[in-house]
């Protein structure tokens, strides 16, 4: 059985549509694929920052850390925690600044019963609430 010329025209014409779309997926998936190696890439380079800036805050940690033992007299809990995050220059998340304070020799009375963590996480949120600080990547800065 013979197919007819109009058949086989359309048969070969249609073919020609299947093959410039295949390419054009083609295409569009090697763009894809460049697109995600410069994502994987962008993304490997961010971490490498993260990790970098990570460490710059340690070696924060570790020079407060050879700063004088005890808050200077008369200075208030919140004026200590907002002069831990004025000293780092960089956002500080709530742990950090118990671990700056802490590290700086910092001594909470006997009498306080409230978890460090919990007092300075209340007394970063006023700050922050007054305008003296603001949220930045996670952690909180001065506000400028």
């Amino acid at each position: 059985m013979a197919l007819s010329k109009q058949i086989v025209d359309e048969l070969k014409k249609e073919a020609k549509e299947l093959e410039t779309k295949l390419y054009e997926l083609d295409q569009e998936v090697a763009k894809i694929q460049r697109q995600r190696a410069s994502a994987i890439q962008e993304k490997s380079s961010l971490e490498t920052i993260i990790a970098a800036n990570r460490g710059e805050q340690n070696s924060f940690l570790v020079e407060l850390a050879s700063m004088a033992n005890t808050p200077p007299p008369g200075r208030s809990f919140r004026d200590t925690i907002r002069e831990v995050i004025k000293e780092s220059g960089t956002p500080m998340m709530p742990k950090q600044v118990e671990m700056a304070l802490l590290a700086s020799g910092f001594e909470e009375p006997k009498e306080v019963k409230t978890p460090l963590g919990t007092r300075i996480g209340n007394e970063l949120f006023k700050l922050a609430k007054n305008g003296d600080l603001v949220r930045a990547d996670g952690g909180y800065i001065i506000n400028k």
